[in-house]
């Protein structure tokens, strides 16, 4: 099969190490270990054997093998593979066999004590190990596939790592018998990538069985995943969902969304589209924020009230401190999600005001006695740009430090996806709707809202582009954007800029646009504007020519 089938990185083994420089390096075999300093009182780092780290080394040498005919790389994943062959330990359960790799070392975030195993290793494994024997032949390797793959279909109480409903199939990143379930989304839809590009090169019915149940699975969970200003990582603690982890900006929430769009294009299911389109709005907003002040303005300033969580926070410790957030035009406001670095860090006492002009402010809301981390704070609507939050005190460790905030308002955010092979995590198509615009291919999808931008998508343009094809369609929602009638657009000098006015006119519908970039090998800078001047302003999805 093509070397970019297989799930991985796509980089050589020698630029995985430089890299990582200070986080991997090569036993006396040549075999990776991670360095590991996540533990207090640490001399020095911990030398671990982290079987979904081997297996992504074991498919960078692998890749590199079969596209550039590299012996010296296919050397080195064969010493990943053989050393992962013989470290799986055998599982047999009604008749199924699987070979296991369990951890040796114990997940401090989730209390998970060695040793436990994972589907995203299991499936990063199986991937290994299926394209060494689709580079060399091996039916050693392709047997090793088979074992690592049927761990999935071993249920996490007998030894295995998943979760079964009625007929639906939870791929669990960290399993242990008698755990309570932690169901880390993007480790279940990684783990079933992988079973999936193996399905395509040795069909099997009984893995795509599994397969349509991990799909099931996604179906039944993926509200509870929904933060309302990001998504979720896992469901843990279980029954705390107040305590869940959001996943940060930029970050695995735009992992998600890359995810759940390959998972529309596969199945056609619009619920998988309408979440990735949420998603996505999480990673659209570039509020403008200031604030009284900093405590350390170059680590720790304005900028870092971002969302991507982490150790990205703004602190201040002279109260009151404020924080202003300004969303670019006035929208219909009613409520603030403020994210705190921690507990006791968190505003205690606060109120939030509301400004259309910056000069004359309302109080909208009073908080007095606020305990926790993650607060959501919400009014009676109103008409505002401008967002302010006064902060009396922290709960104790006098230097307030917040992580983010999120208005929650009426009208949506930009909400832009494209297909998966056109999304990575530092190009989202949400840049699209910025003046510097998205690094689009040759060819390729993207679905939007028409009221992505406040005054309306009106027009896209595909840059220097010099010759374009383009089949558009619109639809009142997600569903109906494969039933929909398309309108094929041409141009053929740039720059190639189509008006969007007679596709789906409705505010707040969904259009889909399908390109073919004629003569194009290489990407071009994609924009959705709502003004036909090249010199529209634009910020924070505003747009005026």
């Amino acid at each position: 099969m093509p070397a970019n089938h297989w799930i991985g990185p796509r980089i050589t083994p020698q630029v995985y190490l430089e890299s990582n420089a200070g986080l991997y390096v090569l036993d006396e075999g040549g075999v990776l270990v991670t360095l590991y300093r996540d533990r207090p009182g640490q001399a020095g780092p911990r030398r671990e054997y982290n079987p979904a780290f081997i297996a992504n080394f074991a498919l960078s040498g692998c890749r590199t093998f079969v596209e550039k005919g590299d012996e010296q790389a296919l050397a080195s994943a064969r010493k990943q593979l053989d050393w992962l062959l013989a470290h799986g330990a055998k599982l047999r359960w009604q008749g199924i066999e699987a070979r296991m790799y369990p951890y040796t070392f114990e997940w401090v975030k989730f209390k998970l004590r060695a040793p436990w195993v994972s589907a995203f290793a299991q499936s990063l494994v199986g991937a290994a190990l299926a394209c060494g024997a689709d580079a060399t032949g091996s039916r050693e390797y392709l047997a090793g596939a088979r074992l690592a793959y049927n761990g999935l279909r071993i249920p996490v109480a007998a030894g295995g790592v998943t979760l079964f409903g009625s007929d639906s199939a939870w791929f669990e990143e960290a399993a242990k018998a008698g755990v309570p379930p932690i169901r880390i989304l993007n480790g279940h839809m990684t783990a079933a990538e992988g079973l999936r590009n193996f399905i395509t090169w040795r069909p099997d019915a009984v893995y795509q069985r599994l397969w349509d149940q991990h799909v099931n699975a996604v179906e039944e969970n993926l509200r509870l995943f929904d933060a309302g200003y990001l998504s979720y990582y896992a469901q843990y603690p279980v029954g705390h969902r107040e305590e869940w982890e959001p996943s940060g900006r930029v970050g695995y929430n735009a992992v998600h969304v890359i995810q759940l769009a390959n998972l529309y294009e596969l199945t056609r299911r619009p619920m998988f589209l309408d979440f990735a389109l949420r998603f996505a709005q999480y990673e659209t907003p570039d509020l403008g924020i200031a604030t009284k002040g900093s405590a350390a303005p170059q680590s720790n300033g304005p900028d870092r009230l971002n969302m991507v969580m982490g150790n990205d926070y703004w602190s201040h410790g002279e109260f009151p401190t404020w924080v202003r957030v300004d969303m670019g035009d006035a929208f219909t406001v009613k409520g603030l999600h403020i994210v705190a670095h921690t507990a006791r860090a968190a505003p205690r006492k606060f109120f939030v005001e509301a400004s259309t002009n910056d000069r004359k402010y309302q109080r909208v809301a009073e908080v007095t006695d606020n305990r926790s981390e993650r607060i959501l704070v919400s009014w009676a609507p109103v008409r505002a740009r401008y967002l302010r939050v006064v902060i009396q005190a922290d709960n104790g460790n006098e230097n307030t430090a917040i992580k983010g905030v999120y208005p929650v308002r009426l009208e949506p955010y930009g909400a832009v996806v494209a297909d998966p092979a056109s999304m990575s995590t530092n190009n989202m198509p949400a840049l699209a709707l910025g003046p510097q615009g998205w690094r689009a291919g040759p060819s390729g999808w993207i679905v939007f809202r028409r009221d992505s931008l406040p005054s309306g998508v009106k027009f896209i343009d595909f840059g220097s582009a010099t010759a374009v094809e383009a089949f558009v369609a619109g639809a009142a929602d997600a569903a109906g954007l494969d039933k929909a009638a398309e309108k094929r657009i041409a141009c053929s000098a740039a720059p190639c800029s189509f008006p969007l006015d007679d596709v789906s006119p409705e505010t707040g519908t969904f259009v889909r646009v399908r390109w073919r970039i004629i003569g194009a090998t290489g990407p071009v800078n994609l924009r959705l504007r709502c003004s036909t001047s090249w010199w529209a302003r634009m910020f924070a999805g505003t747009c005026a020519g």
